[in-house]
């Protein structure tokens, strides 16, 4: 899993390239996140910062239609694919 906790419930090792661990405090079960974010290249705004369980281009499309609707649409997009 890349996650390790002792009998406490400490976290003592995390590997969390490409990811984020997100830690139901209910039941201490450690679930791996993606987040998917978007910047405006001129002014640095981040126009969306969105957590999901899998960067699934499903995913991924809902938080670029939620960052349209709420901001507009610009005259381009660019971007940066990591697979």
């Amino acid at each position: 899993m890349g996650c390790e906790a002792d009998s406490d419930g400490v976290v003592e090792e995390a590997d969390i390239v490409g990811g984020v661990w997100l830690v139901d405090t209910g039941t201490g079960v450690l679930r791996e996140a993606k987040i998917v974010t978007g910047v405006d290249d001129h002014s640095r705004f981040c126009v969306i910062a969105s957590v999901v369980e899998r960067a699934t281009a499903r995913a991924v499309c809902l938080a670029l239609a939620a960052a349209l609707a709420r901001f507009g649409v610009p005259e381009e997009i660019l971007t940066d694919i990591q697979a």
